[in-house]
């Protein structure tokens, strides 16, 4: 009989080998008897019971492995290994177990072992693999919870969402996102979402998409879609990639926006822009027209009277002479009421450009008293003035800003009763920290004061406290709405205090820290010029210098031909456009006048193709026009003229220019 001794040690040896490579894997390993007993268990079994092997071995695996339900809440009604043990098939089941004070998720797999060899009653035993799957359980319902909460959030959301994957094809869209597309969920499954996009956006969104994939950033866009009947609904479409943990884009989540609202406002707005931009440029159209068929009859009164005046038409007597300096005073006026309208409109509209220089404090007061001394004189009113010793010059627009002092001084003068005071004061008001210097002019009167309700109506356009027909103080109620945007234009602020039968103080406070301002230049030309000085020498020629006057206005022709004619001028007279040409090149005259508005051919074409003739490029043109609104000048300018004067205009001022404008073309012989 052979040796068995070696055979069994080896057995031995491998079976403990076999044990201790057991005892190293993570799964439990448990093999039963018939009964249920433990006949054998692996070391990872022993460390899930927490007790040693000696206690398993033998002990019933139901009272050593007690299990719950896989809702880990009841206990389980047939164990894994009875089962086994009892069908003889295999099987696969999850199961909660409480590990001192833990619960842990089991997966347990069991499978029956028959031995030939014994009985049947003792031939089955049990064999159960076991897994602890607590941390992925507890990750995957964690991802559960995670996904369930995602989608009602999703499902909640005012904003549609959206995923697709990497390719672009749909994955999930949200209630909202159908409502927005007029899709359904299913029909946006895959490549259908884009079947809804408006047929004139396709292309939009391909290339944003595409250009946001090819510089790795968020896609954004506004879009249309468009539903089976038609209705158009305005998106804003936004994504962002999303990424494993390689970094790889693994698909696309994002949001769907109803901007339709805003999208109808911003049509509605864009129409009231436009509308607003019509009105205004009908309202300049308007005041331009306005300003020309006024200007006009204007330069034919002034013109006509500056000549009586000067006794161009024959000698008039004294009461004759104080006739027209009447009707002189009173166009004159009418002149300042129509600047006053068209100042209005041009400081609204934005069209008035300051013309800062530096300017004397005192004499910009002195200059500005001088226009109202007579007036407070017949009505023998007191003006004081008080200004600080210390003031130098201050940058401003002089012109403007001399304009709100003579409208306060004249409202002054205007409701301050006979015997009564207007006092002129100008200070610097104390600096403050940081804050800049201001000039402060203060015009006090002894006048009639104002009510506080009637304060707010001041600064408003055509707006006056009294306003009814039988009122005393005649105006427009620009006077004061000028001061307040003249003033704010510089950058200063009116002021107000009044009392009813006592008088009032109006005030402004201008920057007086230097500052440096561009003006207006619309090239080196003399331009709207207020007075020419005469010649000291006026020039000398063979014959009369030629003179062309294009003006379809007779009164008009009249004034100014008569005038110049009486001063030795010869005048060609051209009705229209048409006219003003063909007289130009066939007669060569010295100087053009032209009229800008004129029928046929108006006078802004016709100077553009008097300069295309050779033999008239250097001849002097005068645009002699009552279009006086923002850009006529710069547009006669660019149109071939070389001089630009509104009307009306004064003719002692024409003929002076037309004397320094021949003096440099024709000297004497």
């Amino acid at each position: 009989m052979p040796d068995l001794l070696p055979l069994v040690i080896e057995l031995r040896s491998t079976l403990a080998k076999m044990e201790q490579i057991l005892g190293t894997v993570d799964e439990a390993i448990v093999w039963t008897n018939h009964t249920g007993r433990i006949l054998w268990c692996n070391a990872t079994f022993d460390r899930l019971l927490g007790r040693p092997r000696i206690q398993n071995l033998g002990s019933p695996l139901v009272n050593r492995l007690p299990l719950l339900e896989e809702d880990l809440a009841s206990p389980c009604q047939l164990h894994p290994a009875r089962q086994a043990l009892e069908t003889g098939d295999k099987g696969k089941g999850f199961y909660g177990f409480r590990q001192r004070d833990r619960l842990l998720v089991l997966e347990i797999s069991w499978s029956c072992f028959q031995d030939q060899d014994l009985e049947e009653a003792d031939s089955r035993s049990a064999i159960l693999v076991i897994r602890d799957i607590t941390v992925q359980r507890r990750a995957e319902l964690a991802l559960r919870e995670s996904e369930q909460r995602y989608a009602t959030l999703a499902q909640a959301a005012p904003v549609g969402i959206f995923r697709t994957n990497n390719l672009g094809d749909c994955l999930y869209v949200n209630e909202r996102w159908c409502e927005i597309s007029g899709l359904t969920a299913d029909e946006a499954v895959g490549p259908g979402w884009a079947n809804g996009i408006h047929p004139d956006d396709h292309e939009l969104v391909a290339a944003e998409l595409y250009a946001a994939a090819q510089a790795n950033r968020p896609f954004g866009l506004e879009y249309r879609f468009i539903n089976a009947a038609g209705q158009i609904t305005w998106v804003y479409g936004q994504s962002v990639a999303e990424r494993d943990d390689a970094g790889s884009i693994v698909g696309y989540i994002g949001t769907l926006t109803d901007i339709s609202d805003r999208k109808r406002a911003e049509a509605k707005l864009q129409l009231a822009n436009e509308e607003l931009m019509l009105a205004t440029r009908l309202k300049d159209e308007f005041l331009a027209n306005m300003s020309h068929e006024l200007r006009t009859p204007l330069n034919a009164i002034l013109g006509m009277t500056e000549g009586l005046q000067e006794e161009v038409f024959g000698i008039v007597n004294d009461k004759q002479l104080n006739a027209l300096h009447a009707v002189e005073k009173s166009a004159t006026h009418l002149l300042s009421l129509i600047n006053d309208i068209l100042d209005v409109a041009k400081i609204e509209s934005g069209q008035v450009i300051l013309e800062y220089s530096k300017v004397s404090v005192q004499q910009l007061c002195s200059s500005s008293l001088s226009f109202v001394k007579q007036q407070a004189f017949k009505k023998n009113i007191q003006l004081h003035t008080e200004v600080a010793p210390h003031l130098d010059t201050i940058s401003v627009d002089e012109v403007r800003i001399r304009q709100v002092l003579i409208n306060l001084l004249t409202n002054a003068v205007k409701f301050t009763p006979e015997g009564g005071t207007v006092n002129l004061t100008v200070s610097l008001l104390p600096q403050e920290n940081t804050s800049p210097t201001y000039l402060h002019i203060a015009v006090t009167d002894t006048g009639i004061g104002i009510s506080p309700e009637n304060r707010a109506k001041l600064f408003k356009p055509f707006a006056q406290i009294d306003g009814a027909l039988n009122r005393k103080h005649s105006g427009t109620g620009l006077g004061l709405a000028l001061v307040k945007q003249i003033v704010e234009l510089h950058g200063g602020k009116v002021g107000l205090t009044s009392e009813l039968g006592v008088g009032s103080c109006f005030t402004i406070d201008l920057p007086y820290a230097p500052r440096i301002h561009l003006s207006n230049q619309a090239g080196s030309l003399p331009l709207d010029r207020e007075s020419t000085p005469p010649l000291a020498n006026a020039p000398t020629f063979d014959q009369p210098p030629l003179v062309l006057l294009a003006e379809d206005n007779p009164d008009n022709v009249a004034t100014i031909s008569s005038y110049l004619e009486a001063k030795g001028y010869r005048i060609l007279l051209a009705n229209n456009g048409w006219e003003a040409i063909d007289l130009s090149i066939s007669q060569q005259p010295d100087v053009i006048l032209m009229d800008i508005q004129m029928p046929d051919l108006d006078g802004l074409e016709a100077m553009g193709q008097i300069r295309q003739q050779s033999s008239l490029q250097d001849t002097p043109i005068i645009a002699l026009t009552a279009l006086a609104m923002k850009g006529d000048q710069e547009r006669c300018l660019a149109a071939g003229a070389d001089y630009y004067l509104s009307k009306p205009v004064k003719l002692k001022q024409l003929d002076n220019l037309l004397k320094e404008i021949l003096a440099d073309r024709r000297p004497a012989s």
